[in-house]
C-alpha cells in the first residue's frame, strides 16, 4: 500500500510528509508523534516542492 501512495503523490507532484493521524482522545499516539526524528532544517525536497508550487 505505501508503494502505492507514493506512487501516486510523485504522479501528481505531491509532498509526502509523515503526520501522526490524530483524532483524539481514545488513541494510542500522541499529537505530532510520527516515530521519525524531528528535522532541524527544511530537507531539500521540501524547499524544492515550495519553489515548483510557487511558494
Amino acid at each position: 500500500m505505501t508503494a502505492g501512495l507514493l506512487s501516486f503523490a510523485d504522479r501528481y507532484g505531491l509532498f509526502v510528509t509523515a503526520g501522526s493521524d490524530y483524532h483524539g482522545k481514545n488513541k494510542t499516539v500522541a499529537i505530532g508523534q510520527t516515530g521519525l526524528p524531528a528535522p532541524t532544517e527544511y530537507p531539500g525536497a521540501f524547499l524544492d516542492f515550495l519553489a515548483r508550487v510557487g511558494v
